[in-house]
């Protein structure tokens, strides 16, 4: 696995443990991370993974260096590369910014270590001076670098944002909402550069709501003691709740920063004390058994004058993995975690409206809170969960041409068609749905079969009945949820995976089924996806499967995400698609059917004939080498005569 030197502000910082989540999970997968930080920050609240990393991290000083050493380290990279040094020097001139060039030249000392580590790829968190370094390091050494756009650098105080865009590898955003303002502010960028990754969290077990029940109604609210956390507000909803509405409960906000006193003293004039309770920092374990006994979870995140907002505040994310109800602003990027009912969303700097949706968490039901915390935590579960996101960005190292594809089935996932539901009775699609199920299963008898992008279930279960066993895979958790659900068969195993790196052996399946998938590619995904049912397919196995049909003069029609059907990226004519199939299989035969759709199938080749191609090339690659070398070897001769004659 590829060597990531991660380049950080500060480390360890008790406010940014999806970064330490990140590094571990990394170094789990099979990654060698060193840790490059600016400053070092204290490690009594860390946990002991926490402390392990610190014991390793290298910390570049930014002062003044001796004048020596850093002549000695930039004549080391001059020499090293003339070309690259002077290109470097001059894009930190071109810059015309005084503390940038200063930068450029202490970072000879950080690259130096980089390259001693013998590293591959540099990445850093949040969009400002870490990443400024990322930046002249990649510079200096050619290592190419990516960056994390976090709140803090891209809504207060950028700098330098298009450049740093531009000279990196990729970009993650950790929302679509980060993304879109990236987009909008700085246009001329490459916007496919710019990847969507969430920062995720472990899952934990579910917790015991009828003992929150029994605690009494405990709002819990965890961050930095900062403007932008809207702590303020909070504390002016609860005397609403506690004076007005005559609510019995407990408030407890989790964090240290700034706003301390003023907090204290809004507590103190608001008469809650004993009822709001500042309770410092606390170790991540400390705030998850807090988290555990909270009946209700508040932050009313602001943008504050400085323009400084919130991306979407990891302690949320947090609270809904734990199964909490929440309150929040609606604002940046949360409306992409809380939604279809698994909070309540308020205007940032609502007193009113704040108290009345806590008052209205107060008011549910213990089966109504669960409810809420469920769907809560399923969204977690598929869509910030730590393995997967994490999953996302290690692909991205490896090689950031590779898709991350949840990005567009976000927008399709809760369309998967169930013939079973009521709304497909007598629909004429019902048809269309029987007809290509059954032309597969004609494929699948006593064979280990792959459903790719298998959906609810609907189509795997009918297949099983003729199948020896059934490998069905999809990303969406929420389908596979249901699939397990609704169609569970003791030959069938659902799984998550992606379908453009499936976790499945070389030629392990005798046949792949993949009803309406091809169409949600774009040309070199399609390529790709055809590439990895071809690598797990036996030789001999079959592809069989269908995608909708269009009529055109050209062998493929693009479709406009605002025009075409949810997700759907490329349909083919029918000898488009019998044209992309031939590109890895081959008998290929399609169907064109009067309901818009196709079927198809095809072959991969039996290895005998791979086998004869293999030696076919090879028997011609040496027949062009010998013919060269005796080329070049008469030459010599012919060039050696004449200088004898000479």
């Amino acid at each position: 696995m590829k060597r990531i030197a991660y380049i950080l502000n500060n480390f360890p910082a008790l406010s940014e443990t999806f970064i330490t989540n990140e590094i571990l999970e990394l170094k789990r997968i099979g990654f060698d991370i060193r840790i490059y930080a600016r400053k070092k920050q204290g490690t009594t609240k860390c946990g002991k993974d926490v402390l392990v990393l610190a014991k390793e991290v290298y910390y570049f000083h930014e002062n003044e260096a001796p004048l020596l050493g850093k002549t000695y380290l930039h004549l080391y990279f001059f020499f090293r590369s003339p070309v690259r040094y002077m290109k470097a020097t001059i894009f930190a001139k071109r810059l015309d910014d005084k503390g940038a060039f200063w930068r450029f030249r202490q970072s000879v000392f950080l690259a130096k270590e980089i390259v001693d580590a013998k590293t591959e790829h540099i990445h850093a968190h949040f969009a400002n001076l870490a990443t400024e370094y990322a930046m002249w390091v990649s510079k200096l050494t050619g290592i190419s670098y990516s960056f994390t756009a976090h709140a803090v650098g891209i809504f207060v105080n950028p700098k330098f944002i298009k450049e740093k865009i531009d000279n990196a590898k990729f970009v993650v955003a950790i929302s679509n909402y980060n993304k879109k303002y990236l987009m909008e502010n700085y246009p001329g960028i490459n916007g496919e550069k710019i990847r969507v990754v969430h920062c995720g969290v472990e899952i934990p077990p579910q917790n015991n709501l009828t003992k929150k029940e029994s605690d009494g109604f405990t709002i819990v609210s965890v961050g930095r003691l900062v403007k932008k956390k809207g702590f303020k507000y909070l504390i002016d909803a609860c005397s609403i709740l506690r004076h007005r509405e005559g609510i019995k409960f407990r408030c407890e906000i989790v964090g240290q920063g700034p706003e301390e006193d003023d907090l204290s003293r809004s507590i103190l004039s608001n008469r809650l004390k004993g009822v709001v309770e500042l309770c410092g920092p606390l170790a991540h374990k400390e705030v998850l058994k807090k988290l555990d006994k909270a009946t209700a979870f508040v932050l009313p995140s602001i943008t504050d004058d400085d323009n400084n907002a919130e991306g979407i505040p990891f302690s949320l994310i947090e609270a809904m993995a734990a199964g909490i109800s929440v309150v929040s602003s609606r604002l940046t990027g949360i409306p992409e975690l809380v939604k279809d009912g698994a909070g309540i969303l308020v205007a940032e700097r609502d007193v009113e409206g704040l108290s009345k949706a806590v008052r209205k968490i107060y008011r549910l039901k213990g089966d109504e809170r669960k409810k809420m915390g469920e769907i809560g935590r399923r969204i977690v579960e598929t869509e910030f969960n730590l393995k997967y996101e994490t999953e996302k960005l290690a692909k991205l190292f490896i090689s950031p041409d590779i898709s991350i594809y949840q990005e567009d089935l976000k927008t399709v996932e809760r369309q998967w068609a169930d013939p079973d539901e009521p709304k497909w009775k007598g629909h004429p699609w019902h048809k269309v749905f029987t007809a290509r199920t059954d032309f597969v299963r004609a494929f699948c008898k006593d064979a280990v079969v792959l459903d790719a992008g298998c959906g609810v279930g609907w189509s795997t279960e009918r297949i099983a009945d003729v199948a020896r066993k059934v490998i069905a895979v999809d990303f969406s958790e929420e389908a596979l949820n249901r699939a397990r659900e609704k169609h569970p068969r003791p030959n069938i195993t659902y799984e998550r995976m992606n379908v453009l790196d499936l976790r499945l052996k070389d030629c392990s399946t005798d046949v792949t089924v993949t009803l309406e998938m091809v169409e949600h590619f774009n040309q070199k995904d399609a390529l790709k996806y055809l590439s990895e049912i071809f690598r797990v397919l036996k030789w001999g196995g079959v592809i069989v499967g269908s995608t909708p049909l269009v009529h055109s003069l050209f062998y493929s029609k693009s479709i406009s995400p605002n025009t075409g059907p949810a997700g759907h990226k490329i349909l083919y004519t029918e000898h488009g698609l019998e044209r992309l199939l031939k590109n890895y299989f081959r008998d290929v035969v399609v169907f064109a059917m009067q309901d818009e759709y196709q079927l198809f199938y095809g072959k991969k080749r039996s290895y005998s004939q791979s086998l004869k191609q293999k030696i076919l090339k090879l028997t011609y690659r040496i027949r062009r080498k010998l013919l060269k070398l005796t080329e070049k070897s008469v030459i010599e001769i012919r060039s050696c005569i004449v200088r004898c004659v000479h």
